[in-house]
């Protein structure tokens, strides 16, 4: 179990035998972590995203940062997703966008537009059952023109 807290830190929680802080990650967020995701195939590995459209790649063994990559605009990062049969893959919603990122590499692979108007935000990418189907949730419906038409 992790949590985001205001001071720009993670913290890394223990859940047997009992509830127990048991790592802080630091140092890598400019601003609150906003979302946090475990990789369901490597519990060691734990991904986050803050206000300011950073992503982390954390070891929680070693408490490091691995990796990082910035949006390009400094807007939440609202859903990172690791697809449980790609998990060399990364779904990141941020603004207006989702983007598939290569979870080695933190690569922009695609990228996806929900629309131009600057109320029209991404704000939860959840992988559907089916593997190839992902779910969105978006603000303001009134400025969707269907993904991959602009």
């Amino acid at each position: 179990m992790a949590s985001g807290h205001t001071t720009h830190d993670i913290i890394v929680y223990t859940t047997t035998p009992r509830i127990a802080p048991v790592l802080t990650l630091t140092g890598q967020h400019g601003r609150t972590p906003w979302c946090l995701t475990f990789d369901p195939t490597n519990a060691d590995v734990l991904y986050s995203g803050c206000l300011g459209g950073r992503l982390c790649h954390w070891d929680v063994k070693t408490g490091k940062c691995l990796n990082t990559w910035y949006s390009g605009v400094s807007a939440p990062v609202t859903s990172i997703i690791v697809p449980l049969s790609y998990s060399k893959l990364l779904l990141v919603s941020v603004d207006h966008c989702i983007y598939l990122l290569d979870s080695s590499t933190f690569t922009t692979l695609w990228r996806a537009d929900a629309g131009t108007n600057s109320n029209c935000k991404v704000r939860m990418v959840l992988h559907h059952p089916e593997e190839s189907k992902i779910l969105t949730a978006i603000t303001n419906m009134s400025c969707i023109s269907p993904f991959g038409s602009s």
